[in-house]
């Protein structure tokens, strides 16, 4: 009986292995469908804003520092508020290298 339990208990060990390596349990980082239209215009804000081309490592708030050339004079949710404004409710994780986006410019 013992060794019937550990047969089965090494059976779903594989299956579940197997199942992980074929289509995986986490979700992928890229979005499938885009919810969002970079062409489509920024609804009516009056944010001033910078567009830039993305590179590799950049992320919203090192690119938002390099704008402004040092510490960002708002909080950091109101960068990502003004970010997502900005493009269409896109979230800051969703970036992608070599695409641009509208970052937000404070004075």
């Amino acid at each position: 009986m013992k060794r019937l339990g550990m047969l089965l208990a090494l059976v779903v060990v594989i299956i579940a292995i197997g199942y992980d390596l074929k289509i995986g349990t986490l979700p992928s980082n890229q979005p499938k469908t885009s919810p969002f239209s970079l062409s489509a215009p920024a609804a009516h804000s009056s944010i001033p804003y910078k567009e830039i081309k993305i590179h590799s490592g950049d992320t919203v708030l090192s690119v938002a520092e390099r704008i402004q050339k040092g510490t960002l004079p708002v909080s950091i949710d109101e960068v990502i508020h003004d970010f997502e404004t900005l493009n269409n409710g896109l979230k800051p994780e969703d970036i992608m290298v070599g695409r641009t986006y509208k970052f937000p410019v404070y004075e």
